[in-house]
């Protein structure tokens, strides 16, 4: 069923908090403001620099209770900056889990730390055709990448996540949605050489300013290993989705 709650109830309560005493987590992002132009941090607020571009709008979109920031996918984004904690190389493992409610035509990005022109780092995003992927890539024909085999409906709120061993191989990197492993097709398994370099930031909403989602992200959480199985399940369940 979808996720019908507020972020400021019981259930979400619990979501965060079992989020929040996971290990590894590296931010755990609730795009719950009601200004619309600062995302609220936990985790000691680490990314109170964050700047925003474009002007994201606070949302009710996600659900009828569930708060959340609305992005047009022409100009909305919040940057992070260049995190050390989020520079991931090819050999690390990471996962990231959202809810999202998607209004897309066109491709957007969910979270990224990747540079468009090179193109180098890693990218969560969805396609025209509303599916989501993942891309690990240093270059052309160097890089790792899978694509969920269903598409997200627009205007439906799910939760989507993935999860990302630091093998190298496509056999390591498996998609989730609403809490359970989302069948998907390797488009490229090549990847051999590092993907860090120091002259791209973070960003929700885009990738290098470029990418821009379109829809409404409720909350991003990112950690430094391979989430399990029953925690994403976990998750869903807390949700709602399950």
């Amino acid at each position: 069923m979808a996720a019908q709650f507020n972020l400021h109830g019981a259930r979400a309560a619990a979501l965060f908090a079992e989020i929040s005493r996971s290990p590894n987590l590296i931010s755990l992002w609730p795009t719950n403001e009601k200004s619309g132009t600062i995302i609220d941090r936990v985790l000691a607020n680490r990314y109170n620099s964050a700047s925003v571009g474009g002007n994201p709008a606070y949302s009710k979109a996600i659900g009828t209770h569930f708060w959340a920031l609305d992005f047009d996918g022409t100009g909305d984004y919040v940057d992070f900056g260049s995190p050390a904690n989020i520079a991931f190389e090819r050999t690390s493992s990471f996962s990231a889990l959202a809810l999202v409610d998607p209004n897309v035509s066109t491709i957007g990005t969910f979270l990224s730390k990747f540079d468009l022109n090179t193109p180098r780092g890693w990218e969560w995003a969805i396609t025209a055709a509303r599916l989501p992927f993942v891309n690990i890539q240093n270059g052309a024909g160097n890089q790792l990448q899978s694509t969920s085999n269903a598409a997200l409906t627009n205007g439906a709120d799910v939760m989507i996540g993935f999860t990302y061993d630091g093998s190298s191989g496509t056999a390591g990197l498996i998609l989730y949605k609403n809490g359970v492993v989302d069948a998907s097709t390797n488009n490229a398994n090549t990847l051999s050489a590092t993907i860090l370099a120091p002259d791209y930031t973070a960003q929700l909403g885009a990738a290098s300013t470029g990418q821009m989602i379109n829809g409404d992200i409720g909350f991003v959480a990112l950690w430094g290993r391979a989430v399990t199985p029953g925690e994403m399940r976990r998750y869903a369940f807390l949700a709602g989705f399950l």
